[in-house]
């Protein structure tokens, strides 16, 4: 076929030659027909020409209006197949298209979700700045993702945690919100007043049945907090982005405390080393001046006795400073994760007795009487001997520390469900309430008058009690004494439950 015209032509012979053996093999000349003007570029519009002039001419050549009808019929059918190459080839145009389109969207949502990231990152990396972070975290997340999100961070070893909130406005700047809850321990991030806490701020930011997505913020298999975001449009769908936006708010999140950690850890180093040459310089000089006193003394011809004081007097300053370092030495091993215990079940009467034999000396040369009222003397706890004993050792000293001469100081041991309850109580001057936060504060001392230890007691107190798995806690007012108590599980408790520790 040469051109329209003789297109025209060729297919009127078909059409003729064909109508009146309409049958299989007609059909399929007619498809065969079609495709072949389909790839000689014969467009749809000039194929219904065609047909639509051929049968013209055939139907005016009809013998009868019946025989006109028969041939429209005919001829419809044949034209039906000789349009299928044709439609074939649009479906699949479409097709192609379609998936073009949906290529190209899906390269636009990529793009767009890479600029996003790009742009969160350098948001989160302009400083490392903690607050600053999780403010960030929250904003970006507003912006892409949802109308309401909950960020809940631990701080100091999992003793603080901090619970940001946040909503977006429809007008102006999202809202955020800060709520702070000071306990629970390392061992566990999410434990129930926290919990109690980010579902607060929830109720706060949602509707009474909204639904919440919760997601762990991770970094180098280091629990850091979690994130929980308000269910929407803004996530269906959008898992991989959203999993992605979560990963790079983790990283952030870990750079911004290890950069936190590392500028306490100098500020630690720096006070520790104020702290460590004040406290030193007493038991040094000490030790020094009864050193030039027994040398002076031996010259002169003194009596036994007065070089015996003397000698006692560089004894108590070598322990002062023995028990300084010791001190330093477990702070280094909390530290470095090297702090262990050597358990084994022993009865409250002997820790008690353990304990009073260990500081019935020292309580007496200060005139002060010390007491015990045990109430389960033979129940066994599952304990590190040597290290409760430094507890009560901490813990009485620093009662003797506040306690006048004549006063009181008692030790109580009773039984609770599953562990043993002590408490070392004393009539001393109490602890102001806004010094309780602190008391288990590393280097914290009640006051610049009361420099009597590098101030690690009771914070080494604290990490050996909550490595047997106990709790500690002041409870003091000033003028009425302080009490400390803590928990130490029983022997049968961690025998059920499996926890003793090697």
């Amino acid at each position: 076929m040469n051109g329209a015209k003789d297109f025209h032509e060729s297919y009127g012979r078909f059409l003729k030659n064909h109508l009146y053996r309409l049958d299989e093999s007609s059909l399929r000349e007619a498809y065969e027909a079609g495709r072949d003007a389909y790839t000689k570029g014969i467009g749809i519009l000039e194929l219904l020409e065609a047909h639509e002039s051929a049968v013209q001419i055939l139907i005016r050549e009809a013998a009868s209006g019946q025989e006109a009808v028969a041939i429209g019929q005919k001829a419809h059918a044949l034209l039906i197949e000789c349009l299928a190459p044709f439609e074939i080839a649009n479906r699949g145009f479409r097709e192609a298209n379609e998936q073009l389109i949906q290529k190209n969207l899906r390269l636009q949502q990529s793009h767009y979700e890479e600029r996003f990231l790009s742009e969160t990152a350098a948001r989160l990396t302009a400083t490392l700045e903690p607050e600053y972070c999780i403010r960030t975290i929250i904003l970006q997340a507003l912006k892409e993702f949802t109308h309401a999100c909950v960020l809940e961070t631990v701080e100091t070893g999992g003793t603080e945690h901090y619970v940001y909130s946040g909503r977006g406005q429809p007008a102006g700047a999202p809202a955020i919100r800060f709520f702070r809850h000071r306990g629970g321990s390392g061992s566990c991030l999410m434990r129930r007043p926290p919990q109690k806490a980010r579902g607060l701020a929830m109720n706060r930011l949602g509707q009474p049945d909204e639904e919440w997505r919760e997601y762990d913020l991770k970094a180098q298999d280091r629990l850091l907090g979690r994130i929980a975001i308000a269910k929407g449009p803004g996530i269906e769908g959008r898992q991989s982005f959203l999993e992605q936006y979560i990963l790079r708010a983790s990283t952030a999140l870990h750079n911004s405390v290890l950069y936190r950690e590392a500028r306490q850890a100098i500020r630690d180093r720096e006070d520790l080393l104020k702290v460590v040459s004040h406290d030193l310089k007493n038991p040094l000089s000490s030790i020094s001046l009864n050193s030039e006193l027994i040398s002076k003394g031996l010259d002169l011809g003194w009596q036994r006795s007065m070089i015996k004081a003397a000698a006692q007097r560089i004894k108590v300053g070598s322990e002062t400073m023995k028990s300084m370092i010791n001190d330093i030495l477990d702070l280094g091993r909390i530290e470095s994760g090297k702090f262990a215990l050597d358990r084994s079940d022993l009865p409250v009467r002997s820790i008690i007795a353990d304990a009073v034999n260990l500081m019935a000396q020292i309580v007496q040369s200060k005139k002060i009487e010390l007491k015990t009222q045990v109430e389960c003397p033979d129940l066994l706890i599952h304990c590190d001997p040597g290290r409760v004993l430094q507890v009560f050792s901490n813990l009485i000293g620093n009662a003797i520390k506040f306690t006048p001469p004549g006063g009181t100081i008692t030790l109580r041991a009773r039984s609770l469900e599953a562990s043993v309850l002590f408490s070392v109580v004393d009539t001393g001057s109490g602890i102001l309430p806004e010094n309780l936060p602190h008391v288990f504060d590393r280097l914290w001392q009640a006051g610049p008058s009361s420099r009597a230890g590098i101030g690690f007691g009771l914070f080494i107190a604290r990490t050996i009690i909550e490595a047997h798995g106990g709790e500690i806690c002041p409870d003091s007012a000033p003028g009425t004494g302080s009490t400390f108590f803590f928990t130490i599980p029983t022997a049968e408790h961690v025998r059920k439950s499996g926890s003793s520790a090697a």
